[in-house]
């Protein structure tokens, strides 16, 4: 059980210690002028009186209250950085979150940007590729051979083809022509190579076209 007694004396000390006016205090804080007389006689003070005082003396309401001899007042901002610095850091080892992933099959085979290849001579070899909308929609994959499809298409890319009997014209397709297999874009008749430095194909002067499928884009490195 607290005294307001001893609270009031305590009050009076500190106040003397730091050179502060009791009435001073009392009329700037809005408090009755009587405060500690009642506290002498037994009324304690209400609670935010009390913090309003040890706001006022700078120091703790546990010091007022008789709870601690060390009359040390923090703001709260200090209070927090305090806690800040006494709280251990603990470091949780890093997570790498792996990207989703998806096979598809690849012909070693090249489809021609040029002379002409066949794809289909050997089995695939499966590859782990990353997951996205053109993996997930593509049936396999192929490399290009040549440059007759720049600036679209360069050597050595790996396209993504999703299989059909044909595309529309203006779309890019791997064409089986006579044997050999290109990536060509459909023309009006004829099988176009984007690269001028290259001859179209007029499909008219072939013995056997198919389109194996369209390409839907180029596998990201």
């Amino acid at each position: 059980m607290y005294k307001s007694d001893k609270v009031a004396e305590i009050i009076k000390e500190l106040a003397k210690i730091k050179g502060i006016q009791l009435k001073t205090m009392l009329v700037e804080l809005q408090l009755n002028k009587n405060t500690l007389s009642n506290m002498y006689k037994g009324s304690m003070l209400k609670a935010d009186s009390l913090a309003r005082i040890s706001d006022y003396l700078e120091c703790s309401i546990d010091f007022l209250m008789g709870r601690t001899d060390d009359p040390t007042w923090h703001k709260p901002e200090e209070v927090l950085a305090e806690m800040v610095q006494k709280t251990p850091i603990i470091m949780k080892p890093q997570q790498k979150h792996k990207k989703p992933e998806i096979m598809l099959p690849y012909y070693p085979q090249s489809a021609s940007a040029g002379d002409g290849n066949y794809i289909f001579d050997e089995l695939p070899e499966w590859r782990t590729v990353p997951k996205n909308s053109k993996t997930k929609e593509a049936d396999f994959m192929l490399m290009v051979s040549g440059d007759s499809m720049l600036p679209k298409f360069a050597n050595g890319d790996i396209v993504l083809v999703k299989k059909t009997p044909s595309i529309f014209e203006g779309e890019i397709g791997i064409f089986y022509i006579d044997g050999d297999a290109f990536i060509k874009q459909m023309g009006s008749g004829e099988l176009i190579s984007l690269n001028p430095d290259y001859p179209n194909i007029a499909i008219k002067t072939c013995n056997d076209v198919r389109c194996f499928g369209q390409v839907i884009g180029v596998l990201d490195a």
